[in-house]
């Protein structure tokens, strides 16, 4: 059986441009997760000093995190491959995209475990609705996003080692960054592209980095992205969610740039007219054009959206997501636990490392991808490393099968 560090590891479930992710077991005595994602970062990058940076920067940020809404590290290091069919083979050169490729017994490779998630992103279930024609209830689309603002909360409000502010900016915060598990837990994931004091890309200003749509204008002028640019780019998925509308996309990218940078933002109310005047303050408040004129905080965000769904009358809990994803993916949570069953099984535990064994996805628009689908029920198969270049790419889409694959593709 394949070693990488402690971790045992089992079918790939997910690769992208930057890292393959596997299931792994944990065997030590005590694990608190003895089923995780184990991203690995491929090997022709490991030389790649800008890749190895994003790849470092990623894990520390994570391994500092510590919230129910965001994706937890269990660990992170450098661990050597114990694979003794490989051995009697000089490498796993052969195998068409396994753990890496050329991969030799002897060398070492980076890796971050992460917790299992099965569900679905933001993305996911906006497309699907939108295919229906339906819109996501107010209260639940507020309560969503209020938890996403609470998890944002405590990744602004990190500490370094000296006491003072991490200074953390995640500046990739979109639909396809939020997961909503079959029971009902929302979770930020994908911080590859985030920004904090002392990490190897903490000077990385003049870069565009992020989803083209989903970009604050300060990101396309000189001034430094913070927190509260994170807030406006959750104010942009907020004001999707209760619009059922694409607030930036345009037929191309330059088009939806100038979009970003006029910040013309119709009322909410003008789209759905079911959304009443104070949410749709709070709304336009946070997708100011001007930072200071935004929520000072994430968690000025997330306390108004929380009071605004307590004025309706009643919270939002868990279960009445879990009925929305019941709803809008009828049977998934069976297709999802019976998936876990079988990949959790001895019998595939013990699969060829080349064999990526895809878990249910019945979205729309995201069976033709040569990547693995972005519905991939793990957390970790949407952190795959962020984007391929913290540059902006300005290539168009080749297809418009989905209104989300294209760009939610690595």
């Amino acid at each position: 059986m394949r070693k990488l560090g402690p971790f045992e590891l089992g079918p790939r479930i997910g690769r992208g441009g930057m890292a393959s992710v596997y299931l792994a077991r944990d065997w030590r005595k005590g694990a608190s997760h003895p089923v995780v994602a184990l991203k690995v970062m491929r090997e022709e990058l490991a030389s790649d000093r800008s890749y190895v940076a994003m790849f470092l920067d990623e894990s520390r940020i994570l391994a500092r995190l510590d919230h129910p809404n965001l994706i937890t590290v269990i660990e992170a290091g450098v661990g050597k491959l114990d694979d003794p069919s490989a051995q009697s083979q000089g490498s796993t050169s052969d195998l068409d995209g396994g753990l890496v490729q050329g991969a030799k017994p002897a060398e070492e490779y980076r890796y971050i475990a992460m917790e299992l998630l099965l569900g679905r992103t933001l993305a996911d279930l906006w497309d699907l609705l939108a295919e229906q024609k339906k819109r996501m209830p107010l209260r639940v689309a507020a309560s969503i996003v209020a938890r996403v603002a609470h998890g944002m909360q405590h990744a602004h409000d990190l500490l370094g080692d000296d006491g003072q502010s991490y200074e953390l900016v995640h500046r990739d915060v979109n639909p396809s960054n939020v997961f909503l598990t079959a029971n009902g837990r929302v979770k930020l994931i994908d911080f590859g592209l985030a920004r904090a004091k002392d990490t190897e890309r903490a000077a990385t200003q003049g870069m565009v980095t992020g989803k083209v749509t989903y970009l604050a204008p300060e990101q396309l002028s000189t001034r430094t992205a913070d927190r509260r640019t994170d807030i406006y780019q959750l104010g942009i998925t907020l004001w999707e969610m209760v619009t059922g509308a694409r607030l930036f996309l345009r037929d191309s990218n330059l088009e939806s740039i100038a979009a970003v940078k006029r910040g013309d933002i119709p009322r909410p109310e003008q789209l759905n007219p079911k959304v009443p005047p104070d949410l749709s303050r709070i709304v336009l408040r946070a997708l100011a054009h001007d930072p200071d004129r935004r929520f000072t905080s994430m968690g000025g965000l997330a306390r108004a959206l929380d009071r605004w769904v307590e004025a309706q009358g009643l919270i939002v809990e868990d279960e009445e997501i879990v009925d929305l994803f019941d709803q809008v993916f009828p049977g998934e949570r069976t297709r999802l636990e019976s998936w876990y069953r079988d990949v959790t099984s001895p019998r595939v535990a013990a699969a060829p490392a080349d064999r990526t064994i895809a878990p249910p996805a019945a979205v729309g628009g995201i069976g033709g991808l040569s990547e693995p689908p972005p519905s991939v029920p793990l957390a970790a198969q949407l952190a795959l490393g962020g984007a391929a270049s913290p540059e902006l790419d300005l290539a168009a889409p080749k297809t418009r099968r989905s209104r989300w694959a294209w760009w939610k593709k690595r």
